[in-house]
């Protein structure tokens, strides 16, 4: 009888730890925010600035959007290469005409830049 009730406690204790630490999904926009121009156009900028390091390689990619105002994204890339491993980042805005400029740039420039402004 003892058996079944560790049995049973343990049962209870692991469905209850099954629910902890479940996050809550964050409310999503009506309207979806277009970042891949963005992000492409970081990308080629990242590409062409780095491109005499030896085996570079992209590890991470971050694209953020300011929710009050989709027209200014900031991109992070994260890379390996054979010369050095480090973070670079783009602050972009998207212009009346859809293509996005090149703000500034920089290991300094992160997801708290639009945070902070």
């Amino acid at each position: 009888m003892r058996r079944k009730q560790i049995v049973l406690l343990v049962a209870v204790i692991g469905v209850i730890l099954a629910g902890c630490g479940k996050q809550m999904e964050p409310a999503l926009s009506e309207e979806p925010i277009d970042c891949g121009g963005a992000t492409m156009a970081a990308k080629r900028e990242f590409e062409s600035r780095f491109a005499d390091y030896q085996d570079l390689e992209i590890t991470e990619c971050a694209t953020v959007v300011r929710t009050n105002d989709d027209n200014r994204f900031i991109v992070q890339f994260k890379y390996t290469s054979d010369d050095v491993d480090g973070e670079y980042g783009f602050e972009l805005e998207k212009t009346e005409t859809g293509l996005f400029n090149i703000i500034q740039q920089g290991e300094k420039i992160t997801a708290d830049n639009l945070v902070n402004e």
